[in-house]
């Protein structure tokens, strides 16, 4: 699937880097922050199975800790009620179910 928004404009002036779908936001590059060769960074072998908290359950803190497992860690998330945040579903009383 293609999508019919340009993901970057070029400007006029060759000093100036292009503006990405997230700028002006970020006061870099975010594309090019995301395509470095050197990734995104890494945790030393000696940290991986290292505790991390996250708190918030909602998508964020669910992707965070996605991303930290994948990452090597062993995150631990901290939710003041249930997890989902305002993403939960919550079924009504009577409500008739597919």
């Amino acid at each position: 699937m293609t999508s019919t928004v340009p993901n970057a404009i070029e400007h006029a002036d060759a000093q100036q880097p292009p503006i990405t779908m997230f700028g002006p936001d970020f006061p870099y590059a975010y594309d090019d922050f995301l395509g470095h060769p050197a990734g995104l960074g890494q945790v030393p072998a000696t940290e991986h199975g290292a505790e991390v908290a996250v708190i918030g359950g909602g998508l964020s803190g669910v992707i965070a800790a996605y991303e930290l497992m994948k990452m090597g860690l062993r995150p631990v998330v901290y939710e003041a009620d249930r997890i989902g945040g305002r993403l939960r579903t919550v079924g009504f009383e009577g409500a008739i179910r597919p």
